[in-house]
C-alpha cells in the first residue's frame, strides 16, 4: 500500500502521453517530461499490484492510462490532495451557507506556513497545481449554475505565503462576504491556527486501512467513496465530484455498511415512528 505524501509537483496539463498505457510506457522509455515522478511511482505500484492513494495535488494516477491500468490489474486507487486545513473549513462551512440559501459575494483565503511544503509552494509553477484543487471546492459545492442569484460570479482568491519561522504550524485566514434576505450583507472571518502534519497523519492511517480493505474486498480502480479525505476527489470521467464533507462522510459510512451487509443509513425520520 502506497500513500503519496510528497511535495507538490509542477503543474502539468494532460497530454497524449497520459491517454493510453501504450503511450505512457513509451513516454517512460523516452523520458518524456510530461510524466511526473509521482506518475512513475503510481505506475510501479499498480504494476506490482499495490494500492495507491495520492495525497498531493499532482495528477499522479488521475490520468486515463493509469486509471485503466488500475482497472486491468484489479488494484484500488484514490486521490487527490489531502483535505486538512483551510479547505477542510471550506467544505464544512460552504454546505451550511448553501443549506440556508445564504448568498456569497466573495471568499478570500490566505495561508501562512513555513515547512518544506510552504517552500515548494512559494514557486508559482508549483502553487498552480495546489490552486487548481483549492479553487474547485466552492464551485462544486455551491453550484452557481443552479443558483445564479446566490453564487454566480463570486470572487474566490487563494494565496499561500512561505514564512520560515512558522515551521509546521500553519495559519489559514479567510474573509468571507455573504448576503442574506433582502440582500443584506454580512461577513465571516476565520483564523485557523493548525499543524499540517497533525491534521494529515490520521488521514494517512485511515487510507492505508481502507485501501487494504478495498483490495481484500475485490474493489478495483477509483475508490470514489474515499472522497472524504481529499480536496480534489478522483472520480469516474462522467461522475460529478462531491465536495460536501457531510455527503462524503455518508458515502464513506454507507460503503462500509454495505461491505458488512448492514442496512444503509437513510435518516428518513419517519421510520422511527412506524
Amino acid at each position: 500500500m502506497i500513500v503519496w505524501a510528497a511535495s507538490t509537483e509542477i503543474f502539468l496539463e494532460q497530454s497524449n502521453v497520459h491517454q493510453t498505457l501504450e503511450a505512457f510506457e513509451k513516454g517512460l522509455y523516452d523520458d518524456d517530461p510530461a510524466i511526473a515522478p509521482s506518475m512513475i511511482y503510481a505506475y510501479a505500484a499498480l504494476k506490482s499490484g499495490v494500492p495507491f492513494a495520492n495525497g498531493a495535488p499532482n495528477l499522479s494516477c488521475d490520468i486515463p492510462a493509469l486509471t485503466k491500468l488500475a482497472e486491468d490489474t484489479g488494484v484500488p486507487i484514490c486521490g487527490k490532495d489531502f483535505k486538512t486545513g483551510q479547505t477542510l473549513m471550506k467544505t464544512i462551512l460552504a454546505p451550511g451557507l448553501k443549506s440556508r440559501m445564504l448568498g456569497l459575494e466573495g471568499w478570500y483565503s490566505t495561508n501562512i506556513l513555513g515547512n518544506r511544503d510552504g517552500e515548494v509552494l512559494d514557486d508559482p509553477e508549483n502553487f498552480k497545481t495546489k490552486e487548481e484543487s483549492k479553487l474547485s471546492v466552492l464551485e462544486h459545492i455551491l453550484q452557481p449554475d443552479i443558483y445564479p442569484e446566490l453564487y454566480k460570479d463570486f470572487a474566490h482568491v487563494v494565496r499561500i505565503n512561505y514564512y520560515p519561522p512558522r515551521g509546521d504550524n500553519k495559519e489559514g485566514w479567510d474573509a468571507i462576504d455573504i448576503f442574506g434576505w433582502l440582500g443584506y450583507k454580512m461577513q465571516i472571518k476565520i483564523d485557523f491556527l493548525c499543524r499540517d502534519s497533525i491534521l494529515a497523519a490520521p488521514l494517512v492511517l485511515d487510507l492505508a486501512l481502507f485501501m487494504d480493505l478495498a483490495q481484500r474486498a475485490g474493489m478495483k480502480g477509483v475508490q470514489e467513496w474515499l472522497s472524504f479525505y481529499f480536496k480534489a476527489p478522483q472520480t469516474a470521467p462522467e461522475l460529478y465530484p462531491e465536495h460536501d464533507i457531510f455527503i462524503q462522510l455518508m458515502k464513506l459510512k454507507n460503503t462500509l455498511r454495505h461491505l458488512q451487509g448492514e442496512d444503509l443509513i437513510t435518516h428518513l425520520g419517519l421510520e422511527y415512528y412506524d
